[in-house]
């Protein structure tokens, strides 16, 4: 099992009013008791040019509280190029690594450059993958993901109200079809949708009929917690890609 807390957010027009969220975060929950936290697309503001100096704060939590962070996704200066960059941070206060969002979406085209690869991380007991919000699209990213090792996929985004009936179609999908629990924090307020999703399953072995399990929020700010069972997926996902056939695909 891994316990994992989801953070729904509001978007934020300033960057020391989403820190002190964070911080009431830390301050409200026994985030200790979890082995990740992840937030949504979006929700801190503005270009980020120097993320450990901006993100000390967070840093400093992920090392005092032994917790691994997904602090969202967001846009991010890297070697003088702009991306929507969501970064894994580890129990030290250390950055892991970062997944680039791969298919910029609507207006950030013009200024995002996308990121060309799928990433698995490797956090010790599990490992991750991240699709960032329209990556969600593209069922190629998420198999990707499950056919390189990840146990579980987070999905940060930004979704408005109208879009998220179809966005839980999406994820419920890509849980289902790559046998991999889902969690996928959204944004909430203003036209953003909230509603954000943990997707784990019930199996039936005598049948193998694996049926998705979701949970579900409401609009308003606040958390998800689940203990997510990895070694059931793990297992019930080796059973089904016995059957996949791997070859015919060569740009999985």
């Amino acid at each position: 099992m891994i316990k994992v807390l989801l953070i729904q957010s509001r978007s934020y027009q300033s960057k020391a009013k989403a820190l002190e969220y964070f911080q009431r975060i830390v301050n409200s929950q026994r985030i200790d008791n979890f082995d990740i936290i992840c937030f949504p697309e979006l929700w801190y503001p503005n270009l980020v040019n120097d993320f450990e100096k901006e993100f000390a704060t967070i840093l400093d939590v992920a090392k005092q509280k032994t917790i691994f962070i997904i602090p969202g996704a967001f846009l991010e200066r890297i070697d003088d190029e702009i991306y929507v960059s969501c970064p894994i941070i580890s129990k030290k206060g250390k950055l892991i690594g970062r997944q680039l969002k791969i298919h910029p979406f609507g207006l950030q085209r013009k200024d995002v450059r996308p990121g060309i690869k799928a990433e698995v991380f490797n956090l010790g007991k599990f490992k991750l993958g991240v699709v960032i919000c329209y990556d969600a699209v593209f069922p190629e990213v998420s198999r990707v993901l499950a056919t390189k090792g990840a146990d579980v996929l987070f999905f940060p985004s930004k979704i408005k109200t109208e879009g998220v009936g179809p966005w839980h179609i999406y994820l419920q999908a890509r849980a289902l079809e790559n046998r991999i629990p889902v969690v996928a924090p959204n944004v909430c307020t203003g036209p953003f949708g909230g509603k954000s999703i943990i997707v784990d399953f019930s199996y039936n072995k005598r049948n193998d009929i694996a049926l998705p399990r979701p949970r579900i929020l409401s609009e308003s700010p606040q958390v998800l917690a689940a203990n997510i069972d990895i070694a059931q997926a793990r297992n019930i996902r080796r059973e089904r890609f016995k059957d996949f056939r791997q070859g015919l695909y060569p740009l999985l």
